[in-house]
Order: C-alpha cells, then structure tokens, then sequence
C-alpha cells in the first residue's frame, strides 16, 4: 500500500491525473486495502 500511496502522491501522477482530466473528463482513482476478518 505504501507504494501506490507514493505513487498516487507523485508529481507524475498528479501531472496525469490534471492532463487526463482534460480529455477522459474526470479520472476517479480508488485504492483499497484488503483486511482478513474472518481467518479460517
């Protein structure tokens, strides 16, 4: 996760996610992390 989170705050991200913005319309970008709950 710490690595998506470095990458996500990278300047070549946000360049991508301004720049992508202009002709995709909006770019959503959702990061989940998996948590075991029940462990059989």
């Amino acid at each position: 996760m710490e690595t998506m989170e470095q990458a996500i705050q990278s300047d070549q991200a946000k360049r991508l996610f301004a720049d992508g913005a202009e002709f995709i319309g909006a770019i959503k970008t959702y990061v989940v992390e998996e948590k075991v709950i029940i462990d059989d």
